[in-house]
C-alpha cells in the first residue's frame, strides 16, 4: 500500500489553511503532501500513523509533520450507539508560505530548525501540548494577521520546547553549517546509501577521517545512539515501508534490508517498533479495510 499524494485546497485570501474538523470518525487514508501540518485533537482517540511510527492517540494529541512525510489518523465508532465526535484543529502550510527567504532570517533560525526536525514528525507533550492546543483553538475565532500571529506563536513555542518526541525512525540531518555537521552529513549519506549491505565500522570511520574509537564517540554525540543501533533503525524503517507497500514475505523483507538472520530481524523489529513485523503489517491493512467499508472522513 503506497502513500497517495494529496492536494491541499487553499483557503481564499489566506496563505495557509486552518480547518476545524468535526467527524464521526477519522478514516484511514495513507497520504502525503508538500505542506507542513499541525494537528491538535480536541476530542477522539484511535491510532496515528506517521512514517514508520504507529501510536495510539487521545484527546490533546499534538503533532507537527514536515512536508511529504506519509501519515494517517484512524478511529472507528465503538458501536451503533457511539455518539462521540472526533474533533480536531488541522493547520497546513508550505515552508515558503511567507516568502522563500522568510525562515532564512536570523530571527527565524529556531523555527527553521524545527521544520527540519519535523521531517520525522514530532509529538509534543506537557505544557507545550496544552499551550499549543490553546493557541490553535483560538485561531477558530480570528482571521488575517491575528491568525497568522498565533500560528507563528505556536511554531515559536514548539521550536523552544524540551517536550518534543520524534516519531518516525527515518534519519534526518539538517543542512551542514559546521565542520562537525558536514562530517556527520557525509557519514549519514554514506550509511544511507549502503545500509542494506554489510557495513564495516572501520570503513565508515575512514569516511569521517577518524579512528574507530574516536568515530564511535563522535557518532554517539552527534546522533544520540551507537552506530549499530542507528543502522538497525534504518533497516527496520526500510522494512516498515516494504511491509506497508508490498506483499513480500517477512523473511524476504528482512534479507532485502540487510539482515542475514530472520530471528535477529524479528528481535530488532520488536525492540524498535514494540510489535512484531506481521502485526505491524496487519494494523495497516485492517485500518485500510475498515475505512474502505465505512467511508471517508480524512484528518490531515
Amino acid at each position: 500500500m503506497r502513500a497517495f499524494p494529496r492536494q491541499v485546497a487553499a483557503e481564499p485570501g489566506c496563505s495557509f489553511t486552518c480547518q476545524f474538523c468535526d467527524f464521526d470518525r477519522f478514516s484511514f487514508f495513507w497520504h502525503f503532501h508538500p505542506e507542513c501540518e499541525l494537528v491538535f485533537v480536541i476530542e477522539g482517540r484511535g491510532r496515528r500513523f506517521v512514517g514508520d511510527n504507529i501510536e495510539n492517540f487521545n484527546e490533546g494529541d499534538t503533532v507537527l509533520l514536515g512536508r511529504n512525510i506519509p501519515h494517517a489518523w484512524h478511529s472507528e465508532p465503538q458501536g451503533p450507539e457511539d455518539r462521540y465526535r472526533r474533533r480536531s484543529v488541522v493547520i497546513q502550510f508550505r515552508e515558503e508560505f511567507l516568502g522563500a527567504e522568510f525562515f532564512e532570517r536570523p530571527e527565524m533560525v529556531e523555527i527553521r530548525e524545527l521544520l527540519h526536525r519535523a521531517q520525522r514528525g514530532i509529538r509534543f507533550t506537557g505544557k507545550t501540548q496544552q499551550e499549543a492546543g490553546r493557541l490553535m483553538m483560538e485561531m477558530k475565532d480570528v482571521q488575517g494577521f491575528e491568525r497568522l500571529n498565533k500560528l507563528l506563536c505556536v511554531l515559536h513555542l514548539m521550536a523552544h520546547s524540551q517536550e518534543a518526541v520524534a516519531l518516525s525512525t527515518h534519519a534526518f540531518l539538517p543542512p551542514a553549517r559546521t565542520q562537525a555537521q558536514q562530517r556527520m552529513a557525509d557519514v549519514s549519506h554514506y550509511i544511507n546509501e549502503r545500509y542494506v549491505k554489510r557495513l564495516s565500522l572501520n570503513r565508515v570511520a575512514a569516511v569521517a577521517h577518524m579512528s574507530t574509537s574516536a568515530f564511535s564517540r563522535f557518532f554517539r554525540r552527534a546522533s544520540g545512539k551507537c552506530f549499530t543501533d542507528y543502522v538497525n533503525e534504518l533497516r527496520v524503517g526500510s522494512a516498515c515501508r516494504m511491509l506497508i507497500e508490498t506483499d513480500r514475505t517477512v523473511a524476504d523483507v528482512a534479507f532485502a534490508v540487510g539482515f542475514n538472520n530472520l530471528s535477529h530481524f524479528n528481535r530488532q523489529f520488536f525492540r524498535i517498533k514494540k510489535i512484531p513485523p506481521r502485526e505491524y503489517r496487519s494494523i495497516f491493512r485492517q485500518s485500510q479495510a475498515a475505512s474502505d467499508k465505512n467511508g471517508s472522513r480524512i484528518l490531515g
